[in-house]
């Protein structure tokens, strides 16, 4: 074989490894180059699972779009119902669930809400959770959705409990949790349209999400148990 055929064989052997990984997105709130590192080793983790090459790619989901060049997806719960219509199968759920409520430094009427951001489950859930709130405004990020509520800037922060004791523990200031809350389900992995055959649910326990900290139990689907739940969320 000479030079030049090894070449074109070496190209081709590289175009088809390229067309043969499939491609795995996984949701974030704020596409950052931690997200898109850990994005890519969730999408090795999953390969290597399920025996498959598989590339990981964040995405803020906001359109069908997003989805098309994509094999498997992670996306929130608020993301459950339109990722069904669209035809992509749901295989597992995480069981690592949310759990949102609005954060004081101290008491009052809750009229003007902060949120970590447009694409966050708190800024979907805000008119659930304080629905006589006048004014609901998406910051960039939890800390600066919960320094807003330090300043003076708005009354109350609508975030995790996690990013809430988190920024109490770094920089000591006291938040305060209003009401109980809604705890949302975890994440789910979807397969896409043209992707057909059982995937092993065991196989995918261990799976790192976007954090690429703790590990996560991933447990077969439940309709039943979305839907229940989003049916007291906003259509």
């Amino acid at each position: 074989m000479t030079q030049v055929h090894r070449a074109i064989a070496g190209a081709l052997l590289v175009s088809t490894s390229a067309v043969s990984a499939e491609r795995l997105g996984v949701e974030t709130d704020h596409l950052t180059l931690i997200a898109t590192e850990n994005a890519a080793r969730t999408g090795a983790d999953l390969g290597a699972r399920l025996g498959r090459t598989i590339t990981g790619e964040s995405l803020t989901f906001t359109h069908a779009s997003q989805l098309q060049h994509l094999d498997w997806v992670i996306l929130r719960a608020m993301h459950y119902r339109e990722a069904i219509s669209l035809g992509w199968t749901a295989i597992a759920r995480s069981n690592r669930s949310q759990p949102i409520a609005p954060f004081v430094v101290e008491r009052k009427p809750l009229r003007h809400i902060a949120t970590p951001g447009l694409s966050s489950s708190a800024h979907w859930l805000a008119k659930v959770l304080v629905p006589e709130a006048v004014t609901v405004e998406a910051y960039l990020n939890n800390a600066n959705c919960l320094r807003a509520v330090i300043a003076g800037q708005v009354d109350a922060c609508l975030t995790t409990i996690a990013a809430a004791r988190g920024y109490t523990t770094r920089y000591g200031t006291p938040f305060k949790q209003v009401g109980r809350g809604i705890n949302l389900p975890g994440d789910v992995l979807f397969r896409a349209p043209s992707m057909a055959g059982p995937t092993r649910i065991d196989a995918l326990n261990g799976l790192r999400l976007t954090d690429g900290l703790q590990l996560t139990q991933w447990q077969s689907f439940d309709h039943r148990y979305y839907d229940g739940l989003l049916a007291r969320l906003p259509k």
